[in-house]
Parts: C-alpha cells; sequence; structure tokens
C-alpha cells in the first residue's frame, strides 16, 4: 500500500497535468490567440512599456497577481518563520521530556 506523501504527490503530478492540458485546450480552442494579442513568436517592436506583452500589463488580472504577491509575501516573511520557530520548541520540548 502507498503511504500517504506519495498519495499527495501523485494527486499533486495529476492536479498539474490537468492544468496543463486545460490551458492546452483552451489554446487550441481559441485558435492560439486571443483578439486583437500580436502573434508571440515574433518578437514586440520598441514602444511603450505597457504595450509589452506581460503579466501586469493585462488588465483584467491585476488585482489577482497584486493578491497573489501579497499573499506569498506574507506567507514567507510572517507564516514561515512562526511556524520554523514552533517546529524547533516542539522538537526540545521532545527532546527535553524523553
Amino acid at each position: 500500500m502507498l503511504n500517504r506523501s506519495v498519495l499527495f504527490w501523485l494527486a499533486g503530478l495529476t492536479i498539474s497535468f490537468l492544468q496543463l492540458v486545460s490551458a492546452s485546450e483552451e489554446h487550441h480552442h481559441h485558435g492560439g490567440h486571443e483578439g486583437d494579442h500580436s502573434d508571440h513568436s515574433v518578437p514586440p517592436a520598441p514602444g511603450r512599456l505597457d504595450t509589452l506583452p506581460y503579466y501586469f500589463a493585462h488588465p483584467d488580472h491585476k488585482g489577482l497577481l497584486y493578491g497573489h504577491i501579497a499573499l506569498m509575501s506574507i506567507g514567507w516573511i510572517i507564516i514561515l518563520p512562526i511556524g520554523k520557530a514552533f517546529i524547533v520548541l516542539l522538537t526540545r520540548v521532545i527532546i527535553l521530556f524523553s
């Protein structure tokens, strides 16, 4: 029988694969491009920064990107060190009482 970590790894791998398949189907469904977006095989011409194709230039998902950056920053700067401190404390308590 597979242990729990292998099952979680397989579940994560399956979800990642399904996301790739879904993105591929959506890209194929739209004919490889959406609306008036430029062809990405040709490098963009020099111009204003907001005309270049990058994530923050997409007007529909700016809030999502800023929210993701904020939550990841909180996770790495606040939650991760607190969790690490609790793990070290728990380890020392276990060593002390064993």
